[in-house]
């Protein structure tokens, strides 16, 4: 046998071959052997060493894993022998043993987030503070778009096996950016419903004990609630509707002895409301809660684009009763106690608050569980 031909010689049954070599020879670098070459005993034609190739920089010989020691060497292949080193095999990609510390983050990060951006749009630091929560907002979707940016990075550089297909963190990336969008939603939301009308109302100053008879809009500019004195109403009979899509109402507020008193030269104060009343017969306010004996305050208006609209059902009523109101007009709903009714605000803004985020918790975690399902039978 040449000096490094190395094979098998194995007796066969066969009288015209009583012995034959095996022999394996070298394939692509990644690939492991798996060739056989059979040649008479005469046959002297050199054949290359026999070499596996496996993962890693250098070659490694077949007979460090033990074959020459086998009838047929190629048996030997995927076992071991004394003092060699296992072959290398590479992981499939995509598949990742899910851990409850992944399954945890799939729940809390997106609630988290939800959480921040809901409650930076939610409280008083919107009010005190409008740029920077709105900056801070803004620097919260840095979370969701690093995430994009590893699952990027992990479809670019499929070189490293270390690097799995990145579908545990594709949905992490995903339901992060859905937690975002749902804070910003739910906070304005909340904002606007709730808290801004209380922010404002809280800013302005209150007066008690007002007489429309003696006082003038003039001095309530900078209010926001006002507490009438007693005997003090909304007369219904001189309601007006200004029809422009909605329907904007109005009717004087009068400090008398009833609905039906005489209306008075100036009318200052004016309870107002949207599609809430009918200007035609018989007369009807119900914006607010004008029926109520123990109403006698209101808010200020705080939305100042429906002022030209209520401007405009003031000239109505004044051109159809016969009536005449104040240079300066104060717009109001017809409410309750004011200071208590600016404080159930407050708790009722609270309250929704929380109710999202408790809802977007048990979403966050239905929707962790049902990726992990679909994880594990994909």
């Amino acid at each position: 046998m040449p000096h490094g031909q190395r094979c098998d010689l194995r007796r066969d049954s066969s009288p015209e071959k009583p012995f034959e070599f095996i022999c394996l020879y070298p394939a692509r670098r990644d690939q492991a052997v798996d060739v056989e070459h059979q040649h008479n005993v005469g046959d002297r034609t050199p054949r290359p060493d026999p070499v596996v190739y496996t993962e890693g920089l250098q070659p490694r010989s077949f007979w460090a894993n033990g074959g020459i020691s086998e009838r047929v060497p190629i048996r030997r292949l995927s076992r071991k022998a004394y003092g060699a080193a296992p072959l290398q095999s590479k992981p499939v990609p995509g598949r990742w043993r899910l851990n409850r510390v992944a399954i945890l983050e799939a729940v809390i990060v997106p609630w988290a987030l939800f959480l921040c951006v809901s409650w930076l749009l939610t409280f008083s630091i919107h009010y005190k503070h409008t740029v920077p929560v709105l900056v801070l907002v803004a620097a919260c979707l840095l979370v969701p778009l690093g995430m994009w940016y590893r699952v990027w990075y992990q479809q670019q550089d499929s070189t490293d096996i270390s690097h799995r297909e990145p579908n545990w963190f594709f949905f992490l990336a995903l339901v992060s950016s859905v937690a975002w969008l749902a804070g910003v939603v739910v906070g304005l939301y909340t904002w606007s419903a709730y808290m801004q009308p209380y922010f404002e109302a809280e800013s302005l100053a209150m007066v008690t004990n007002v007489d429309t008879r003696k006082a003038s809009g003039g001095q309530f500019l900078d209010m926001g609630a006002l507490e009438f004195a007693p005997r003090t109403d909304v007369n219904e009979s001189l309601t007006m509707g200004y029809k422009d899509g909605n329907l904007y109402c109005v009717a004087p507020i009068v400090t008398s002895g009833g609905v039906n008193a005489t209306a008075p030269a100036f009318f200052e104060f004016w309870a107002v409301g949207v599609n809430c009343c009918d200007p035609f017969e018989p007369k009807l306010f119900a914006c607010g809660e004008p029926n109520d004996d123990q109403v006698r305050g209101g808010f200020r208006l705080t939305d100042t684009s429906l002022v030209p609209q209520y401007r405009k059902a003031i000239q109505m009523a004044q051109e159809e009763y016969h009536i005449r109101s104040g240079p300066n007009p104060i717009f109001l709903h017809w409410t309750g106690d004011p200071v208590k009714k600016t404080e159930q605000q407050f708790r009722d803004g609270e309250a929704a608050f929380w109710k999202f985020c408790w809802v977007y918790l048990a979403v966050s975690a239905v929707l962790a569980l049902v990726e992990v399902a679909a994880h594990k039978f994909n």
